[in-house]
C-alpha cells in the first residue's frame, strides 16, 4: 500500500491517504505449518506451495526454494485447513487433517511419495516410533508398522505413470513384461497395464498369489551405502523386511498390442501381506504396424 501524509484535511476529514498500490505474492505461512531441517525453514505458504528458506553462509543472505513442483496441481485440490509440516528422519510430513491425507516429501531423494489417506490431525515422535493422532476422536497409533490396519488389511496401489518409447509418436509393443520384488506368500497381486491406442485403452489383468511364486531367500542384499561397492547387490536389506518376505521375478510372455503409451498398475491385497515392488521390465521396440491417415490432419 502507498500512505501518503497529507497538509491539509481531505473531503473525509483525513490527513492521510491509502491507496493500494501493488499485491504481494502470498508467499506468507500458514498458522503452524512452519519446521525447520538441517537449518532451514520448511512451510506451506498462503498460495499452497510448500516452500524451503536456505541459509547460505557463504554470503550471508537466505534464499527461497520451491520443493512442490512435482505436485503443485494436486496440491491446489487439497483443503489445506489447519494443515501441519513436521520432519522425522529423511521426510518431511504435510499432515492435511480437512483431507485427510498426509504427504511425504524424500529429502535425500528429493521426490515425493504417494500420498497417504490417514485420519490424523497432528504427527508426534515418540521413542523413535512416528505416532499420529487422529482428527477425529480421542486416540492415537503407531504409523508405518505391521501389516494390518486397526485389524483391517491393507491394500496397496503401484499406480506407474504412462510410459513411451524414445519417440511417442509412433506404436511400441513388447513382447514380455516383468516384475521385480519382494512379497509374502499370503499376497494377492492384480497387475494390470493399460494400453493407449488410437482407437481405445486396452486393458490386460493377471492376478497371481504370492504361493504360486518362486520366493528366494537373498541374505546378501543390502541396501546402498551399506557395504562397500560391488561387494553385494543393491535394493534392501532381507532381514529388515523379515523372513517370509521373500525376493521374487515375475515375468509375463503375453505381447502386446501395439500402442502409443503404456501404463502398469500393481494392487496388492491379502492377509497380512506385505509386498516391495523394486523395478519393473518390458522388452519394448518399435512396433511393426504403422500411424493411420485418419490420425492426420485433413486439407
Amino acid at each position: 500500500f502507498k500512505i501518503e501524509k497529507l497538509d491539509a484535511a481531505n473531503a473525509f476529514d483525513l490527513y492521510v491517504e491509502v491507496e493500494k498500490d501493488d499485491t504481494t505474492e502470498r508467499n506468507g505461512a500458514l498458522p503452524f505449518a512452519v519446521t525447520t531441517y538441517k537449518g532451514d525453514t520448511i512451510f506451506v505458504a498462503q498460495d499452497k506451495t510448500i516452500q524451503m528458506i536456505t541459509d547460505l553462509e557463504l554470503i550471508q543472505s537466505d534464499t527461497l526454494k520451491l520443493i512442490s513442483d512435482e505436485i503443485v496441481g494436486m496440491l491446489q485440490r487439497i483443503d489445506m485447513t489447519e494443515v501441519r509440516v513436521r520432519v522425522h528422519d529423511r521426510y518431511i510430513y504435510i499432515i492435511c487433517p480437512a483431507e485427510p491425507v498426509t504427504l511425504m516429501y524424500d529429502t535425500i531423494d528429493g521426490f515425493w511419495q504417494p500420498p497417504q489417506v490417514i485420519a490424523m490431525g497432528h504427527l508426534s515422535v515418540i521413542g523413535g516410533n512416528l505416532i499420529g493422532h487422529s482428527n477425529a476422536r480421542n486416540e492415537s497409533f503407531t504409523l508405518f508398522s505391521g501389516r494390518q490396519d486397526l485389524g483391517v488389511d491393507f491394500e496397496a496401489v503401484f499406480a506407474l505413470p504412462y510410459i513411451d518409447h524414445e519417440d511417442e509418436f509412433v506404436y511400441n509393443q513388447f513382447t514380455k513384461s516383468g516384475i521385480s520384488g519382494r512379497c509374502t506368500e499370503s499376497a494377492h497381486v492384480e497387475w494390470t497395464n493399460y494400453y493407449f491406442t488410437d482407437e481405445t485403452e486396452h486393458v490386460v489383468t493377471r492376478e497371481i498369489d504370492g504361493a504360486d511364486m518362486k520366493l528366494v531367500s537373498n541374505p546378501d542384499d543390502a541396501s546402498w551405502g551399506s557395504l562397500p561397492f560391488m561387494q553385494v547387490p543393491y535394493g534392501g536389506s532381507i532381514d529388515e523386511a523379515g523372513a517370509d518376505v521373500r525376493r521374487f521375478n515375475l515375468f509375463d510372455a503375453k505381447a502386446s498390442p501395439a500402442y502409443f503409451e503404456y501404463r502398469p498398475i500393481i494392487t496388492v491385497t491379502g492377509e497380512s501381506a506385505e509386498f516391495h515392488l523394486l523395478s519393473y521390465f518390458v522388452d519394448q521396440k518399435v512396433a511393426s504396424r504403422k500411424v493411420g491417415n485418419d490420425l492426420y490432419v485433413s486439407s
